[in-house]
C-alpha cells in the first residue's frame, strides 16, 4: 500500500465496526523476489519492471497472508478453477444454532 494508506483504510474499517489486525510487512515486501520466465527477479525495492513488480507483490501478498492465517489458525485452500488460494478460517463449531429462515408473504 502507499504511505499512510494502511492507517486510513484501517481507521475507516474500524469506524464501521470491523475488527482487524494490521500487519506491517514493509520489509518482507521490499526484500521479496519471485520467479518470472524461469529466472529469479531482483528484490522488489530494486525492480523497475511494472510486470515484475506486480508478480512480486502478488506472490508476496499470498505468502504473507498465508503465514498470518496459519498463525491465526486458518488455512488456505484452492477452489476449483481458481488461480490463487482462497483463505478461509478453519472450521469451528457454532456458538449457538442459527434461527430458521422464514419468508413473509408481505413484500413490505
Amino acid at each position: 500500500m502507499r504511505e499512510q494508506e494502511s492507517a486510513t483504510v484501517a481507521a475507516a474499517l474500524r469506524a464501521v465496526g470491523v475488527e482487524l489486525e494490521v500487519l506491517d510487512a514493509t520489509a518482507a515486501f521490499a526484500a521479496a523476489t519471485t520467479e518470472v520466465g524461469g529466472r529469479q527477479t531482483a528484490a522488489l525495492a530494486e525492480t523497475t519492471s511494472p510486470e515484475e513488480k506486480r508478480k512480486i507483490i502478488g506472490d508476496t501478498f499470498m505468502r504473507v497472508t498465508q503465514k498470518m492465517c496459519e498463525e491465526k489458525g486458518a488455512r488456505a485452500r484452492r477452489n476449483a478453477g481458481a488461480h490463487a488460494p482462497t483463505l478461509t478460517p478453519a472450521p469451528r463449531p457454532p456458538a449457538h444454532p442459527a434461527p430458521p429462515l422464514t419468508r413473509s408473504r408481505d413484500p413490505c
